[in-house]
């Protein structure tokens, strides 16, 4: 008797210790380690008590045994279902995070988007603004895949630019510092737009 008694006094003891810690002290792994540790807890003491009313003692049916009993099986049941249902709403809340990480990182860029860059002076602002507010300012973007997009939006001598720069996080940054250095230059720009005005028809 005395050995199902210490057996079953330890499952309350394992729930009161469970319920002493706080949430953010478990996890999914750490629940699961302890839904078994209880299961081998409640095994221990079931056999204790079988072998207890097998033995043939007289106090083996007593009330109080009895009563024991189905009150260490009761204690086992609610920390065993407590411990159940938090460990599926950790499992839910990770599912939750990594489905909407998966829909971030497959976000549809917005519809409208900017023209191929082909090295001209003229058209340089406007692909620049574009590029930024499309790609650039997307913060569900990562760098190499910013520059993806910029190596499939060059052509001609900006994506030979593009193109030499390693396909990493930095080779962004780098790419693009070398086309703002290379289609900033005012002075060409400046040229670029009087040869334009010069080669305009004359009005009659």
């Amino acid at each position: 008797m005395e050995t199902f008694i210490r057996l079953a006094d330890v499952v309350p003891e394992f729930e009161a210790d469970y319920n002493s810690m706080t949430e953010t002290e478990h996890t999914k792994y750490t629940l699961a380690i302890q839904q078994e540790e209880l299961k081998a807890m409640w095994r221990k003491a079931k056999i204790a008590y079988e072998e207890y009313l097998s033995s043939g003692a007289v106090e083996a049916k007593s009330a109080s045994v009895k009563a024991k009993y189905k009150s260490t099986y009761s204690t086992y049941l609610r920390c065993m279902s407590n411990m159940a249902e938090f460990h599926a709403k950790l499992v839910k809340s990770d599912k939750d995070t990594e489905d909407m990480s998966a829909r971030e990182h497959n976000i549809h860029l917005p519809p409208c988007d900017t023209d191929v860059f082909k090295g001209d002076y003229l058209s340089w602002p406007t692909f620049r603004d574009m590029f930024t507010a499309i790609y650039i300012n997307n913060k569900r973007l990562t760098p190499v895949e910013k520059l993806f997009h910029l190596n499939q939006k060059t052509q001609g001598e900006a994506k030979e630019i593009v193109s030499k720069c390693d396909v990493t996080n930095e080779g962004f940054n780098t790419a693009w510092k070398k086309l703002c250095d290379r289609f900033e230059n005012k002075l060409i720009l400046v040229n670029s737009q009087i040869k334009i005005l010069f080669n305009l028809e004359s009005v009659e």
